[in-house]
């Protein structure tokens, strides 16, 4: 831990393995702390900003409404009325076309 703490000459050459060796690694940390302290800081900011999104939007709760069960009942008289709408439109293309035949192979109600 000493090996941190003291002051040292970065200008000058290092001399030996060893001292490399710890200068690398001094380096080496020093790199480290600086880019896990920033991300440390850059997280901070966004848990703090995601805080205050879900405290807005808890502040003004909105009205609730009953929900309604939807019933779908098969209504055989509008359906009986779009086959009459589908057929009279397949009739009049079949007319206005010159022996061109149409044919309606399936349809869906959306």
């Amino acid at each position: 831990m000493n090996a941190l703490l003291e002051v040292s000459d970065y200008t000058q050459p290092v001399d030996g393995f060893l001292n490399k060796l710890s200068f690398g690694g001094m380096m080496l940390l020093i790199g480290m702390l600086a880019v896990f302290s920033v991300l440390i800081i850059i997280w901070a900011f966004l848990a703090a900003f995601s805080r205050l999104s879900q405290r807005k939007k808890s502040v003004k709760p909105a009205p609730k409404q009953e929900a309604k069960p939807e019933t779908y009942h098969k209504n055989t008289a509008d359906e009986q009325e779009l086959i009459a709408v589908l057929t009279a439109a397949v009739y009049a293309a079949e007319s206005e076309s010159n022996g061109l035949k149409f044919r309606v192979v399936s349809f869906r109600k959306k």
